[in-house]
């Protein structure tokens, strides 16, 4: 007798399958440890946490924080937040999974995991293609959205892994199209700049999603964030465990927003890197780098690509490839790192080419 949800039998589990090398240029992670930034602010905190409790005046000062971080009008009942942006993400499938029927709608690529947490909740998802610019048929998502088993539709911008901002006027004509929940994936937006926090009052079905692995380099602490109006949030609530993220990183979390300018600081270093990096690659005329609105960088190199990702892995730095997606097939992906990683990295791009 099979004892789980019956379209778990034959699904494999899903694994995150990268090299592992000295330098690790593949998970769009920060080099700079945040531990090392905020040390003495943070065990400072600690000395007045209580950490033999569930309750914390912490975590009403968090959502404090982040509504002040986000500005816009959002107050702290805009928010919520747990181990990662995925952790939301599953949250909020959560909350509109009505059947096995049930879709949520994407543009592909985007991020690979809107597959596993809609898996993970029984519910399918479909998809808009992009073309050759990284852009999307406005038409057919909003044909796929609007079907009736569809209870959502995702947007990430910038996008992963092509690393664009999608078109401004095309997002808010989706938002202003449908009653259904558009959830934005804001992962990116410490590099970007651009954000949607302002429309929330303007456009009761949206939601945004974002993280502290990125901008804030905490890859490891696992937080992230929801917010959207008070009224979706009571909602959304309605599926969340008590007591699902440790106050200990609520408080690292606080300590960071609070002590925050040396992060963004490094990240205005990160832009300039990958601005460096763009046309560092460009100078190779069998490669293409694309124009970047995040920390990480989408490049083809045609029939190269393989080997070129295999001699990057024996000289001991990991990159991304990707091979599922036929728009990705000839392409590559890397993080834009601090000025040794780069350094490394530049110098093996150029002696593949001349070795």
């Amino acid at each position: 007798m099979y004892r789980f949800r019956h379209d778990l039998k034959d699904r494999k589990l899903p694994v995150i399958s990268v090299p592992k090398r000295d330098v690790m240029m593949c998970l769009n992670e920060s080099a700079m440890d945040p531990f090392q930034v905020v040390r003495e602010q943070f065990l400072r905190r600690m000395e007045t946490v209580h950490l033999n409790r569930y309750f914390s005046e912490v975590t009403d000062e968090l959502k404090k924080a982040l509504a002040d971080y986000i500005g816009h009008g959002t107050t702290p009942e805009c928010f919520e937040f747990g181990n990662g942006a995925d952790e939301m993400l599953y949250y909020l499938f959560t909350s509109v999974r009505e059947s096995q029927n049930t879709y949520a709608v994407s543009i592909a690529p985007s991020y690979g995991d809107y597959i596993t947490y809609t898996r993970a909740v029984g519910m399918g998802t479909r998809f808009a293609q992009i073309d050759e610019r990284f852009d999307f048929d406005e038409n057919e998502y909003l044909k796929l959205l609007e079907h009736p088993d569809c209870r959502m539709g995702i947007l990430c911008t910038p996008n992963n892994p092509t690393g664009n901002l999608l078109d401004d006027e095309k997002v808010h004509r989706i938002l202003s199209s449908t009653d259904k929940l558009i959830l934005i994936d804001e992962a990116y937006y410490e590099f970007s700049g651009r954000t949607y926090a302002p429309y929330i009052k303007k456009y009761p079905n949206l939601v945004i999603i974002r993280t502290f692995s990125k901008g804030f380099g905490t890859s490891g602490l696992r937080f992230g964030y929801m917010f959207s109006s008070p009224e979706n949030m009571y909602e959304i609530k309605k599926v969340m465990t008590f007591f699902h993220m440790s106050i200990m990183i609520q408080a690292f979390a606080l300590t960071i927003l609070e002590n925050r300018e040396p992060f963004l600081k490094y990240n205005r270093q990160i832009i300039e890197n990958r601005d460096r990096m763009i046309e560092m690659l460009n100078r190779f005329e069998q490669l293409h780098a694309y124009p970047s609105s995040t920390n990480f960088i989408l490049f083809s190199a045609g029939n190269h690509a393989e080997r070129l990702f295999e001699y990057l892995k024996e000289n001991q730095v990991a990159i991304r490839m990707y091979g599922s997606h036929k728009m990705l097939g000839d392409k590559l992906r890397v993080t834009v790192s601090n000025e040794e990683d780069n350094r490394i990295f530049g110098e093996l791009i150029k002696s593949y080419w001349h070795k």
